[in-house]
């Protein structure tokens, strides 16, 4: 949904306000063609700039979720990247057989998986409160 409006909700995604309490993430969606990992560590001025996307989308409601970029390139996996501030103090827990790329970028260090593992470090987290 990249192009979301800025005046009916902020960030790539619209999520309901009960969804938000297992999902409290602004996203900004990113397919680029020509995207690589690479990217990651040179500092391609478009890979740099989603990351001021999300966090001007995070300011425009009020810095009240955490922003999480996500992208895919030409075939292969699907990228999140979040704040490493956010990994730690809510804890979220990466399967053991996750890969990890982290980098500072827009005075954050960031890290970055596939989303799959992402999204169940996640909901892994949601699902062991609620047990």
């Amino acid at each position: 949904m990249s192009g979301a409006d800025r005046y009916f909700d902020q960030g790539d995604l619209i999520i309901s306000e009960r969804l938000r309490k297992l999902f409290p993430f602004c996203v900004e969606c990113k397919h680029r063609k020509n995207f690589r990992l690479e990217h990651v560590f040179v500092g391609v001025k478009d890979f740099l700039d989603y990351h001021r996307q999300v966090l001007d989308a995070c300011a425009r409601e009020g810095n009240t979720r955490t922003p999480m970029v996500v992208i895919r390139g030409q075939g292969g996996l699907i990228f999140a990247a979040i704040p490493s501030l956010t990994m730690v103090s809510l804890q979220y827990k990466l399967p053991e057989t996750s890969a990890v790329v982290s980098y500072r970028t827009t005075h954050l260090r960031w890290f970055m998986t596939d989303l799959d593992s992402m999204l169940q470090a996640i909901f892994a987290k949601e699902a062991a409160k609620t047990a």
